[in-house]
């Protein structure tokens, strides 16, 4: 008969790829982030560690990159019509294939 600990794991990935599968893997990347604040806060409480100037301008510069990376609405650029452009061909649905495929009208 199976551990419990058996069904703790289950049930954590389970958990792990329903939230993967909620918010897209791109954006749930960006939460490995926090396992770095994590360590930033440990070692601040309990190591008593002081960072200095260039680390508090990194992380700005981490959090700003989250912040522009977990906005749920895209904003395009315009003139940039790039692989990173919503309105990019690249992202397109398929279109459907026509009935009559040289392109010659039905009459």
């Amino acid at each position: 008969m199976p551990s419990d600990d058996l069904y703790k794991r289950a049930l954590f990935f389970l958990l792990f790829f329903r939230l993967v599968s909620a918010i897209g893997p791109a954006r749930f990347s960006i939460f490995n982030y926090l396992a770095v604040a994590a360590g930033i806060l440990w070692s601040m409480a309990v190591f008593r560690e002081t960072p200095g100037s260039v680390f508090w301008l990194a992380t700005a510069l981490m959090l700003v990159g989250m912040h522009l990376a977990l906005r749920t609405k895209r904003q395009d650029v315009p003139g940039l019509q790039g692989a990173g452009s919503v309105n990019s061909t690249r992202f397109r649905a398929p279109q459907a294939p026509s009935a009559n495929p040289r392109g010659e009208g039905d009459a």
